[in-house]
This record gives C-alpha cells, sequence and structure tokens, in this order.
C-alpha cells in the first residue's frame, strides 16, 4: 500500500504545480495582475487540483488486492465467492471536473456476478457515472433557479463543470422518488401510531400547531388540462403581536393643487388600464377586507395572534391524484412537530371541499377556519354579478354583508338572501351558489370567537406557499409536466423550502452507501 507520506507528497507537488505560477505573477508583477484575474486563474487551478486529488484518493488501497471476494447475497444462493479479474478505470464527473482511477474488478461466471468493492467503498452505484457532490449540487440548481437547462448552465458557470440538463432531469426524477418512498414510509409509520388506542407520549407540546393545504394547477406536457399539485404546509405558533402595516410615506412640501389630482387620477386610471382582471380584483377584494376589519377589530395590531414561531414553514406537496398521500403526508409532518401533543391545533383553508375532507380525515379535532380572504372574494363576485362590477351598489353591498359576517350574523345574512329575486338565470345561480358556499362553510366562520381568542383567520401562508413554492418553478410560458415529473419537483420544492435539503441529500447518501455495503445489490 503506497505510504501516507508518498500521497501527501505527490498533492503537495501537484499543488506546487498548480499555484506556483499564479503566486510568482502576483509577486513580480502586480501592477498587471488584477483581482479579477487572480480569482479566474486560482478557480482553474483549484479545478485541476481538485482533479488530481480526488483521482489519487479514489484509487487509493487497490495497490494489494484480494483474490477472491463474497458474492452478492441476493445472486443464486448466495454463497458464492468472486475471482479477482484485473484493475479496471473508471471515468466520473465531480464537482471539479472528470476524473480517472482504477479499481479492482471481481467476477464469476456461475452464477454471473460481479463486485467493483471500492466503488461500493465509495458509495457509488453500478453504472453512476457523476459524483454524489455533483448530483447534490445539479439537483439543487435544478430546483431553485427556473428550469433544468438554467441549472446546467449555472454550473457551468459557476464550477465549469458541463453536465447535459436531461441528465440532471433523470437525476431529479431518480430523487423525487426517493423522497416519495421516505415520505411514504414516514407516513405509514406515523398513520400506525394514530390508530392505537394509547396516548400520546407524554410531555408538553407545542403551545399551537396551524395546518394549511391548497392546490396549484400546473400545465400539462402533452398541452392538455393542467394538473393539480396539492401542498400543505405546518407552522408550530405562539401568541405575538402582529405588525403594523407601514404607511407610505408623504413628500413633506407636496401640495395638492387641482392639476396634480387630476394629473394622480388619470395615472391611476391609466395603471388600472394595465391590470389584468385576476389584479384588479385583488386590490378591491383586499382593500375591502381591510375596510371591514378596521371596522370590527379596530384594535387587532393591540392583541396577541397566534403566528408561527419559525419564519420558514414546513412543507409537504405531491402531483399524485387523491386526498389519501398529501394527508398522510402532512400527518406524518405534523406528528414530527408534536401535533398530538399540542394545546391547539387550526385547521385553516379556502373552502375547497378536498380540503374539509382531508382535516375530518386526519386532523378531527382541529378547529376548522373558512379562510376570510376567499369568504370577502366570493362576496365581492356575487355583488358585481348581481349590480355589475363598476355599479356604485355592488362594493357597498359586499362590505356590508362581510360586516355581518364577521360580526357573527350569518342566520341573517341567509335571511337577506333568502328574500333576492332576479330574472337574470346566470344572477340566480350566481345567489345559489353563494348560499351553498354561506350554508357548507357556516360552522367554519365563527369569526367573532376567532379574533377574540387571537386565532388567525387568513390562509396567506399556504396561498403564498402555492406561488414561491410550487409556482416560482413549475408555472410559467413553456412549461408542461408529466405526472411523475411534476410529482418529483413538487417534493424537491418541499424539501428545498422546508429548509431539509441538506439533512435528506446526507440521509439519502448515508442509505446508498449502507446499501452498496451489505452486499445485496447485484450489479
Amino acid at each position: 500500500m503506497m505510504p501516507r507520506t508518498n500521497v501527501l507528497k505527490r498533492i503537495l507537488a501537484r499543488a506546487a504545480e498548480e499555484l506556483g505560477p499564479i503566486v510568482e505573477k502576483a509577486r513580480f508583477t502586480p501592477e498587471t495582475f488584477t483581482l479579477g484575474e487572480m480569482e479566474s486563474q486560482l478557480q482553474v487551478a483549484l479545478k485541476n487540483l481538485g482533479v488530481s486529488m480526488l483521482s489519487t484518493l479514489c484509487g487509493l488501497g487497490q495497490e494489494r488486492h484480494k483474490k477472491r471476494v463474497p458474492g452478492h447475497t441476493d445472486v443464486g444462493q448466495g454463497d458464492h465467492s468472486l475471482t479477482f479479474e484485473g484493475n479496471r478505470e473508471k471515468r466520473l464527473d465531480t464537482l471539479f471536473g472528470e476524473i480517472l482511477f482504477t479499481r479492482a474488478y471481481y467476477h464469476s461466471e456461475s452464477p454471473q456476478d460481479s463486485r467493483w468493492p471500492r466503488d461500493e467503498e465509495l458509495g457509488l452505484k453500478p453504472g453512476q457515472i457523476w459524483s454524489p457532490g455533483l448530483r447534490d449540487v445539479a439537483d439543487y440548481l435544478a430546483t431553485a433557479t427556473g428550469s433544468y437547462q438554467a441549472a446546467a448552465k449555472s454550473l457551468l458557470k459557476t464550477l465549469r463543470v458541463e453536465v447535459q440538463y436531461k441528465q440532471i432531469q433523470r437525476d431529479c426524477l431518480d430523487v423525487g422518488a426517493d423522497i416519495a418512498a421516505v415520505q411514504q414510509q414516514e407516513a405509514a409509520e406515523a398513520l400506525e401510531t394514530k390508530e392505537r388506542p394509547d396516548p400520546p407520549s407524554a410531555g408538553a407540546g407545542p403551545d399551537c400547531v396551524i395546518l394549511g393545504v391548497d392546490g396549484k394547477i400546473v400545465g400539462n406536457h402533452d398541452g392538455g388540462p393542467g394538473m393539480e399539485v396539492k401542498i400543505g404546509r405546518v407552522d408550530l405558533a405562539c401568541l405575538q403581536l402582529m405588525p403594523k402595516p407601514k404607511e407610505a410615506a408623504k413628500p413633506k412640501d407636496a401640495v395638492e393643487t387641482p392639476a396634480n389630482v387630476a394629473n394622480d387620477e388619470r395615472r391611476r386610471e391609466l395603471a388600472d388600464l394595465k391590470e389584468s382582471r385576476e389584479q384588479r380584483q385583488y386590490k378591491a377584494t383586499t382593500g375591502l377586507l381591510k375596510k371591514a376589519l378596521e371596522t370590527v377589530a379596530p384594535d387587532r395590531y393591540e392583541r396577541p395572534v397566534y403566528r408561527p414561531s419559525n419564519p420558514t414553514g414546513q412543507y409537504r406537496a405531491t402531483a399524485e391524484k387523491g386526498t389519501d398521500i398529501i394527508g398522510g403526508l402532512l400527518w406524518a409532518l405534523a406528528v414530527s412537530l408534536g401535533v398530538e401533543r399540542a394545546a391547539l391545533v387550526l385547521f385553516l383553508a379556502d373552502g375547497a371541499h378536498w380540503c374539509w375532507n382531508l382535516c375530518e380525515t386526519y386532523f378531527p379535532g382541529a378547529i376548522q377556519i373558512l379562510d376570510v380572504y376567499h369568504l370577502a372574494e366570493h362576496l365581492l363576485k356575487a355583488a358585481n354579478s348581481f349590480w355589475g362590477e363598476s355599479s356604485d351598489l355592488a362594493k357597498p353591498w359586499a362590505l356590508r354583508i362581510l360586516l355581518e359576517i364577521l360580526q357573527g350574523n350569518l342566520d341573517l345574512v341567509l335571511v337577506e338572501l333568502a328574500g333576492l329575486s332576479f330574472l337574470e338565470k346566470s344572477k340566480r345561480e350566481k345567489l345559489h351558489e353563494l348560499q351553498t358556499y354561506l350554508k357548507n362553510n357556516s360552522q367554519r366562520m365563527d369569526y367573532p370567537r376567532y379574533l377574540a381568542a387571537g386565532y388567525p383567520i387568513s390562509s396567506a401562508m399556504i396561498e403564498g406557499a402555492c406561488g414561491h413554492v410550487i409556482g416560482d418553478r413549475m408555472s410559467g410560458s413553456g412549461k408542461g409536466w408529466i405526472e411523475a415529473g411534476a410529482d418529483a419537483m413538487a417534493r424537491l420544492r418541499a424539501l428545498y423550502c422546508s429548509d431539509q435539503w441538506d439533512a435528506f441529500y446526507k440521509d439519502r447518501q448515508k442509505r446508498i452507501v449502507q446499501h452498496l455495503r451489505s452486499g445485496r445489490l447485484a450489479a
């Protein structure tokens, strides 16, 4: 075996070879050797040095080989041995570039079996062509950036390592399947504890657990109807004061003249023309809700409410159809955060039936709260349908009805709606839709109680997650998905946005190494 000192001497000699010219250039021509040039040349030198060091380190231990090694236990009877056939070269793409090293190869004809013990020691699967570190960074970039192509470009720019984006895409599919398998196992174990009659383990639990679920439609690769990605968020919460919104500062010397007022109104009109219908509806709904809350809870910024204790939420997401998958994933995540010992469990959603069904199945003891923004949105859309979006009657009516509901007068609202009559079929249908929506969610709109107890009444956190966890990566022009690809990326995005990336990849590599070294993986 090569002595340790010889290995170190070889590495140091290569380091001197790579770094020596850079040191000499900085020493003798400092007036022309800029910092930018230093960075560029050092990056190349360290890359070359890294390739040399990895090639040397990966090839260590191959000078003296065994004549025979045990075969794989899942081949034949599992009691055979393999004969040394010689040293073979292995090419591998790494964070520093392509490396080349030799390792011993063992084989038997009967039963047909072969092994690369050094590959198993390094944690390399049969046929693997890039290193765990490169896979980690490539998958991370593919998840964090806008596309697989962008990830490949980022690798080339930052590390000067060229990888085909299709290879990154295939690896993300593999990792997504691995995440699904791990999470499925976690869910199965958590659901087993849920079915047991034994009480949860003793000990103080969190003050409050806040759960939310929603769905986000992403494009289909064949141009057909989009598919829904379901996402759930779990937060540990405690009583805190809400930060007051900042007021827009006005110029000190500003004087409102009739001309200025007219110009401001004209600018607003032009801006409104550029806004999409969805943007106008969002602004109108937000304004309506703000006025209503200022009326029913003027001191809401002076009273503590249950808010997340950690700014980073914990997410689970999947594109698989049905609610059982996302329900199990969310339950397992909530159990890991102590939901069974929590003093209070709150579940917020936008009114979709599958959300409440999920809650009743997996979190039957949770307090269900209808997101107040979606309530205001339904009321405003109904008012615009009844009297017209530009009518002076629509917004005041929607505001009055919203105030009645927030003050606990839902029964009076339902009586008023029952007394409305319209000749137009579309208006009658919209009225029936609103009545059904309010009746179905009547048990989830006890807003006076929620506000008095400091419960959140907005699912903005999970609504926002649909945008930044799923939408930022999976929606947009030209982006289409097959179900397997969408599910893999959704799970990767949830992992990334939950700050659990490094922990999962370390555990994944550890499992791969253990599996390879157990001798159960056939070549």
